[in-house]
C-alpha cells in the first residue's frame, strides 16, 4: 500500500513537470514577443554597450598610442612565440632560452611604458605570461637531457604561452572595440 501510495505521488509529480514544460515554452515565446524594450532617446542601441570616452581617465591620444604599441607588441610576441615552438620541438636548449629571453624582453617593454588606466587588466594579462616563460626557461635544460617528464612540461607551458596571447590579443581587441580606437 505505501509502494502504491509513494508510485502515485511520483507519477502525478512526473506528469505535471512533463505537462508543464510544452506549456510554458510556449508562454515564454509569447512573453518574448511582445516584450518592449526601454530605449533611450538619441543613443543608439550599440552605444549602450561601449564605453565611451567621456567616461574614460585618459584622452583619446594617450588611448590610441597605447594601443597601437600594444599592436606591435602583439605581433612580435607572436612572431617569437613562433620560433619559440620551434626551438622547443628541436630541443635547442639555447635557442629556447634566447627566444624566451626575448619574450620577456618584449613583456618588459610594453609594460614599461606609462598605461592608461583602462588598460591596467591588460597589462596584468601581459605580466602573468611571465611565469609561463620562466617556466619553459626552467623545464628546457631538463628536456634537452632526455627528462621526458620535463619535455611534456616544456610543451605544456609553451602552449600555455599561447593561451596567454590569445587572451593579449581578445583583450586588446575588445578595449579597441569599447573605445573605438582607429588605427
Amino acid at each position: 500500500m505505501r509502494f502504491m501510495k509513494g508510485s502515485f505521488v511520483i507519477l502525478l509529480l512526473m506528469l505535471a513537470i512533463s505537462g508543464c514544460g510544452s506549456e510554458n515554452a510556449d508562454d515564454l515565446d509569447d512573453d518574448l514577443a511582445r516584450m518592449e524594450y526601454v530605449t533611450n532617446p538619441g543613443i543608439e542601441p550599440n552605444d549602450l554597450y561601449r564605453r565611451d570616452l567621456h567616461n574614460a581617465t585618459s584622452n583619446y591620444d594617450e588611448i590610441k598610442g597605447y594601443s597601437d604599441h600594444y599592436s606591435a607588441f602583439l605581433e612580435h610576441f607572436h612572431e617569437e612565440l613562433h620560433s619559440l615552438y620551434t626551438y622547443v620541438d628541436e630541443l635547442d636548449e639555447s635557442e629556447t632560452q634566447a627566444s624566451v629571453g626575448r619574450l620577456s624582453d618584449l613583456v618588459d617593454e610594453i609594460t614599461e611604458k606609462p598605461t592608461p588606466p583602462e588598460f591596467y587588466d591588460l597589462r596584468d594579462v601581459t605580466l602573468g605570461s611571465l611565469l609561463e616563460m620562466n617556466a619553459v626557461d626552467k623545464n628546457i635544460s631538463e628536456c634537452a637531457d632526455g627528462n621526458a617528464e620535463a619535455c611534456d612540461l616544456t610543451r605544456s607551458y609553451t602552449e600555455n604561452l599561447t593561451e596567454y596571447l590569445r587572451t593579449m590579443e581578445y583583450t586588446h581587441q575588445a578595449k579597441v572595440d569599447d573605445f573605438g580606437v582607429v588605427s
